[in-house]
């Protein structure tokens, strides 16, 4: 159910003045009943600008998938502390014991693969994903500037018992670190012979991960200038500032800061992203041209590195692309073309070749960069 009241409206200093309300009532067999709220005021002071805010509250389920799929079995790469062990815990890891059962004290162990065989589990055992949401922040359009308009919001999640599938790597850091029994039990050895230390397994299930809190910032200009005597004209730019990303996997325990990383359980949270694109339209034709922005990020080290190394930066990068396109109105009929990643940016690697060790591999994320270089397309739609 959703309530949309207006509360004031063309009154000094109150052009407007909104207040949506609204509730949802989710019921499960194994979850229970809940009733999640959502607040929403909008203020206009004067016409052209907007002044908003929201709160709203989380909750998601489990899904079928997440609490009786049948184990799968897959290969994950895995950075193992316990390389050169020999029996004490460090500074780093405070509990390394407790993660390196099994394995040889004398420091010559190390996995003879970075791959290791994991089984991929669901959990029937899990909570649903609890938390809120807030946000703050204004939209101006000015009335003396045709076309232009400014925004700005700021966002707070905060997210508890976060639902997710583990990764090795933070796991077995998990355990080295507080030696919590979620996590180091999830770790299967050999404990003797030939193969001691060598992972039999490594279970990898679905777990209610602790609390999650994010914050940002997303800015936004765009203009517009029509019907000059060369066609029109727009600009966009908008940006993410990610201002913290912390996980507290469990009541206690250390907060790890995400942002500004490329995370193997969470992912890349480059602190700062962008893209700017400028457009023209005019007889029947148009063209864009888009520069994406990527913040750079680091890629902590999840092993030992050689003098102390502490991992890798990953620079900046900057793509830019540009697409034509020409209408033909009298058979209805559009062509396309253009040329992705202009300049054949080459995605930054990083890596245990970035400091000439062996072992390890070279890493980048192909989710995010582009990893294919400069290419260009064409197209033809025709509408009948």
């Amino acid at each position: 159910a959703e309530v949309f009241t207006p509360i004031l409206s063309n009154m000094p200093g109150f052009y407007a003045l909104n207040l949506d309300i609204g509730v949802r009532e989710s019921e499960y067999s194994l979850f229970g009943s809940t009733n999640r709220w959502q607040f929403k005021l909008e203020y206009r002071p004067i016409k052209d600008l907007l002044l908003r805010g929201t709160y709203s509250q989380i909750f998601r389920a489990p899904s079928v998938a997440d609490i009786s799929n049948a184990p799968k079995a897959n290969a994950p790469t895995l950075n193992d502390p316990c390389a050169g062990y020999t029996g004490v815990a460090t500074t780093l890891y405070p509990n390394l014991p407790a993660a390196c059962v099994g394995v040889p004290t004398d420091g010559t162990f190390h996995e003879p693969q970075n791959q290791v065989t994991g089984l991929l589990t669901s959990n029937p055992n899990l909570k649903p994903e609890t938390g809120d949401v807030e946000t703050l922040g204004f939209v101006y359009d000015p009335e003396y500037v045709s076309g232009l308009s400014i925004s700005a919001d700021w966002w707070n999640y905060t997210v508890n018992n976060l639902l997710t599938q583990l990764d090795p790597n933070y796991a077995i850091q998990q355990c080295a670190s507080t030696a919590a029994a979620e996590f180091c039990s999830l770790f299967h050895r050999y404990l003797s012979g030939l193969n001691a230390g060598q992972f039999i397994y490594v279970a990898q299930p679905t777990f209610n991960l602790g609390e999650l809190q994010t914050n940002g910032v997303d800015l936004s200009l765009h203009y517009t200038i029509r019907k000059t005597p060369i066609g029109d004209f727009n600009l966009a730019v908008d940006v993410t500032h990610l201002m913290t990303y912390k996980s507290t996997p469990a009541p206690g325990a250390a907060v790890q800061e995400i942002a500004g990383t490329d995370n193997k359980q969470f992912g890349f949270y480059a602190k700062d992203r962008g893209t700017v694109g400028l457009g023209w339209a005019g007889w029947d034709a148009e063209a864009l041209l888009t520069a994406r922005y990527i913040g750079s990020v680091d890629i902590p080290l999840t092993n030992f590195g050689p003098n102390g190394y502490a991992g890798w930066h990953l620079p900046s990068v900057e793509y830019y692309d540009l697409s034509v396109g020409y209408t033909i109105k009298a058979s209805n009929t559009k062509l396309r073309a253009g040329m992705l990643n202009i300049f054949d940016k080459t995605p930054p690697i990083g890596g245990i070749n970035s400091f000439g060790a062996s072992g390890g591999s070279s890493v980048t994320d192909v989710s995010t960069y582009d990893t294919v270089g400069r290419r260009i397309f064409v197209g033809l739609t025709q509408k009948f």
